[in-house]
């Protein structure tokens, strides 16, 4: 009769993403999961082939993808802010010579406005699987869906109110 022997969960979860997931995580592959920062572990999964996020997403929904869009998804905010400010700039050009800090002024409460938005993004976020009764495991990956969620349609108010400037300076 052969001896069955267990094995541990560490060792299991390695052996599970090995066969499920093409690799165990190296130096030059990590383990983003156990990137305990957000924005570190949207970068990680960023790097990551679509089909080793594919694989992931097969083995646990929610876990990989999320992360790796939200990556593109700040990168898109900040290029939005920055255009909006820049669309700003041009349109109000004109005021700065009976109010000389209104462009800074304007930059600073966008600047304000986009810090604002993301604390109440990620705090909603935060709280939102707790209400669901989602136990600890499963929040973060619900907060990260959560925050792409919120963060697309911030992507969309933006895009609408560059769309306005541009509009009207034309």
């Amino acid at each position: 009769m052969r001896k069955i022997s267990r094995v541990s969960g560490p060792t299991l979860a390695l052996v599970l993403m090995t066969v499920f997931v093409g690799g165990a995580a190296t130096a030059a592959e990590p383990d983003c999961i156990a990137t305990g920062d957000t924005e570190a572990r949207e970068a990680c999964y960023a790097k990551m082939p679509d089909t080793q996020i594919a694989a992931c997403e097969r083995v646990r929904p929610n876990t990989c993808l999320p992360y790796k869009e939200m990556h593109v998804l700040s990168a898109e905010l900040d290029r939005l802010s920055r255009d909006i400010r820049t669309a700003a700039r041009k349109r109000y050009a004109a005021y700065s010579a009976e109010d000389s800090a209104y462009l800074d002024d304007l930059s600073e409460y966008l600047d304000a406005s986009d810090q604002t938005w993301r604390d109440y993004r990620d705090a909603e976020c935060r709280l939102d699987p707790f209400l669901q009764g989602m136990s600890r495991n499963e929040a973060a990956s619900l907060e990260e869906v959560c925050r792409m969620e919120l963060s697309q349609s911030r992507a969309v108010e933006l895009t609408n109110r560059l769309d306005a400037l541009r509009q009207s300076s034309d």
